[in-house]
């Protein structure tokens, strides 16, 4: 269970880093976050520049997936725990939940060590 919940997690960090962060190939993930920027509303533009905020519809989007598109494998951390498709309504926001705090926390951390790399490399 544990192995799955990193798996997850890694997982969900890798999507939203990639959407955020990367250009893609053929920088199609600049483009979709110039496309929303130019033609979404205000606030649903910045989803794709924040990264407490697009995790937590990669969380939403993997349990619903979970869920409905593969009830027989459970591999989001409260499918797993629950174990039941009926409590779906419990299940999605906090899946949501979970994944937008750890991918923000695995970023901070990666940040912060970023910053003191750079810190250390210009003395």
């Amino acid at each position: 269970m544990i192995e799955t919940f990193l798996i997850y997690i890694l997982c969900a960090y890798g999507i939203a880093n990639m959407i955020v962060y990367s250009s893609g190939p053929f920088d199609c993930f600049t483009r979709l976050r110039g496309f929303m920027d130019k033609y979404a509303p205000s606030n649903f533009g910045e989803l794709f520049h924040c990264m407490i905020c697009f995790p937590t519809w990669v969380g939403v989007i993997l349990s619903a997936f979970d869920i409905w598109l593969l009830p027989n494998i459970s591999f989001t951390p409260f499918n797993m725990l629950f174990n039941n498709d009926s409590l779906w309504y419990y299940i999605i926001p906090l899946d949501m939940f979970i994944t937008s705090g750890t991918v923000w926390l695995i970023n901070t951390f990666q940040e912060t060590f970023e910053s003191i790399t750079n810190k250390n490399d210009k003395e």
